[in-house]
C-alpha cells in the first residue's frame, strides 16, 4: 500500500487521504479498512472509505479515504446506513 496524498481537514476534524494498493481483486470496504488501518496505526472504527476505484484490466485499486480524529466525530459527519425494509410491508 501507498499513500499518494495527505490532506488535514481541521474544521472537519479528519485526514483524507487517497491510497493505492494492489490486489488480485477489488479489496472491498472491510480489507481497505483494515489495510489503512495497519498502515496508518489509527483504529479501525474512525476510518470512513469514500470511493475503490480501478481502471479496466488491472490490479492497482486507488483508495480514498477519510481518518477522524475519533469515533464521535465520524458519528457526527458520516452519513448513516439505510436500513432495508421489511418484507411483506
Amino acid at each position: 500500500m501507498k499513500i499518494t496524498s495527505d490532506k488535514k481537514n481541521v474544521l472537519l476534524k479528519r485526514r483524507e487521504i487517497v491510497c493505492e494498493i494492489e490486489c488480485a481483486s477489488n479489496p472491498g470496504f472491510v480489507q481497505a479498512v483494515k489495510e489503512i488501518a495497519k498502515e496508518t496505526g489509527v483504529s479501525e472504527d474512525v476510518i470512513a472509505i469514500k470511493k475503490i476505484a480501478s481502471s479496466y484490466g488491472t490490479s492497482l485499486f486507488v483508495i480514498s479515504a477519510s481518518l477522524y480524529d475519533n469515533a464521535d466525530e465520524k458519528n457526527k459527519i458520516e452519513p448513516k446506513p439505510k436500513q432495508k425494509k421489511e418484507a411483506g410491508k
